[in-house]
């Protein structure tokens, strides 16, 4: 791993902390994430992704493959994911950030998430909830 996704991972374990000793969910933003709609207060059990994501989009190359995985319907911003798809935008729940925090492993925080927790949700209002600005990566 870089030293930058070593240095992400640990602010995310840092917050993962905060979420456990508040005992509620938070919700985690990464300097690269824009809202553009608000959040609601949708249910859910361990983790839920906030970010929109290339294969939401219609136009990318890939979008009607990824759509037909998973959604019969192929209708825009309907599919489920069952990961998240990187970590610049996540609401986490005190029961995950447990799980999370128990783990002695180094990885880049989304696929740590992914490896290690079974649950992810979409929000409803995907894609429209929380942008990305890869132009501000590091």
């Amino acid at each position: 791993m870089r030293e930058s996704q070593i240095a992400v991972f640990l602010a995310h374990r840092a917050l993962w902390e905060t979420c456990d000793q508040l005992d509620e969910p938070i919700v985690i933003f990464e300097h690269d994430a824009t809202l553009l709609a608000p959040i609601g207060p949708p249910r859910f059990r361990y983790v839920l992704n906030l970010q929109r994501t290339s294969w939401d989009d219609p136009g990318f190359r890939y979008h009607t493959k990824m759509q037909a995985l998973v959604d019969a319907k192929r209708s825009y911003g309907s599919a489920k994911y069952i990961c998240l798809p990187g970590a610049a935008a996540y609401a986490i729940t005190p029961e995950a950030a447990r799980i999370l925090l128990r783990i002695r492993s180094l990885l880049p925080a989304d696929l740590f998430v992914n490896k290690y927790l079974l649950e992810i949700d979409d929000d409803p209002a995907l894609p429209a909830t929380v942008g990305h600005d890869f132009s501000l990566n590091i």
